[in-house]
């Protein structure tokens, strides 16, 4: 297994963007006559990490390293500062851009990836299931499956924000700021597409186009619990295929550490009986 820090210019920050990769490709076959002679290109899960974490934090938090080993698949994560994966023409970054389509073309001309919808992936826990899911909407026929842990699905929450207070960690003028949007009222809203994942997803299935399958879990002592069930209800009502998972948690790395593995087996991954994950150890 390789892993890797890159630094990378992104012609939509107009600076240097940053992400650590997880590459499985020095397996140990069991034998040797299974070893291809050229790899496959590999399945690839896109992770975004939560507010005030950054690109490192899946990696020294959580067991990804070892989960991708053994099951088989490359694991992106990218820095997206505090700034929720969206577009803002206020402040001229454009995360939403940088993820879905920069970082994609990047990685995929970069590393043995594929480039098939089926074997493309985005998660993330907390502001990066929004981010997931909205990237996944956006970008419908990039993502065939979205994860969700612990999802940010609170705009109601950031909307009761005003200037001079952070009762939800920013300002009122911050968030409007990150999210690109003249007024905090605007977050949700029937036709607002750059931040409402309701408004988005309503939008794609009028669009007839590929609807991404959604992992949504979340823990019944998380503080964003509720509102992860009316994202469930709302979006499964829509018509869109979500598979629920919930039991004791709270809004922590513990609860996403188990919860990116169950994720991982939801996409279907499972551990090979050709060859061997780094570390292990088998005697004939």
């Amino acid at each position: 297994m390789a892993v890797a820090e890159v630094n990378f210019f992104s012609q939509n920050l107009l600076r240097f963007a940053k992400f650590t990769i997880v590459l499985p490709t020095d397996k140990t076959y069991i034998n040797d006559e299974d070893k291809p002679k050229k790899a496959p290109a590999m399945k690839t899960l896109y992770l975004l990490h939560g507010i005030l974490d950054n690109y490192f934090c899946w990696n020294y938090q959580t067991r990804i390293q070892r989960l991708a080993d053994e099951l088989d698949i490359c694991v992106v994560m990218p820095d997206g500062d505090n700034k929720f994966y969206r577009d803002s023409e206020i402040s001229g970054d454009y995360y939403g851009k940088l993820i879905g389509e920069e970082l994609i073309e990047f990685t995929r001309n970069t590393f043995n990836l594929s480039n098939k919808r089926e074997d493309t992936y985005i998660g993330g826990c907390s502001m990066g299931g929004y981010g997931a899911l909205m990237l996944a909407l956006e970008y419908p026929d990039t993502f065939s499956k979205v994860i969700a842990l612990s999802g940010g699905f609170n705009l109601e929450m950031m909307m009761a924000t005003n200037n001079e207070s952070r009762e939800f960690i920013y300002t009122k003028r911050q968030y409007e700021t990150m999210f690109g949007v003249e007024d905090i009222s605007e977050l949700l809203g029937k036709n607002n597409l750059k931040t409402d994942y309701y408004a988005l997803a309503q939008a794609l299935k009028d669009s007839g186009k590929p609807l991404p399958q959604i992992y949504s879990e979340c823990g019944t002592e998380d503080w964003l619990y509720e509102y992860n069930v009316t994202f469930k209800d709302k979006m499964i009502a829509m018509g869109y295929d979500v598979t629920w998972v919930t039991g004791p948690g709270e809004h922590d790395w513990d609860f996403w550490d188990k919860g990116i593995e169950h994720a991982l087996k939801w996409l279907g991954l499972k551990p090979s009986d050709k060859w061997v994950s780094g570390g292990k150890l088998v005697m004939k």
